[in-house]
Order: C-alpha cells, then structure tokens, then sequence
C-alpha cells in the first residue's frame, strides 16, 4: 500500500522548485483523492485546468473528485 501523505509532502517539495509541472501536480491530486482529502484535491484540479486554459492547451487530462463532496 503507498503512503500518500509522503506522496503529497513529495510532490509539494517538487512543485516549491517548479510550479508548472503539471504531471506532480496531477500525481499530488490523485494522493488528496486517495486520502479522502477532497478539498485539496478539487483545489489542486482547478489549478490544472486554469494553467492549461491559460496555456492554450485546454482541459487536458487530471484527476477528478468523484465523491464525498457535499
């Protein structure tokens, strides 16, 4: 079993030294979704879609809070 809390420390170390990559981003979404930490995950969604948006590239791939928003 992966220990997502240490994904996430990971990839927010990572993001510290490059803000735009998108891939740790998306990877540190995934780990908040894994944990139940939806919030954070949708938050770290947004950040994707604007980026790409503002990129011209679009929507693009990421991760998606399925449930437990209320």
């Amino acid at each position: 079993m992966e220990d997502h809390a240490l994904v996430v420390a990971d990839c927010s170390s990572a993001l510290e030294l490059n803000h735009n990559y998108t891939k740790v981003l998306m990877r540190r979404c995934q780990a908040y979704e894994a944990m139940e930490r939806y919030d954070e995950a949708l938050a770290g969604r947004w950040s994707m879609k604007s980026r790409r948006e503002t990129e011209g590239e679009g929507e693009g791939e990421g991760c998606f809070v399925l449930a437990g928003l209320d």
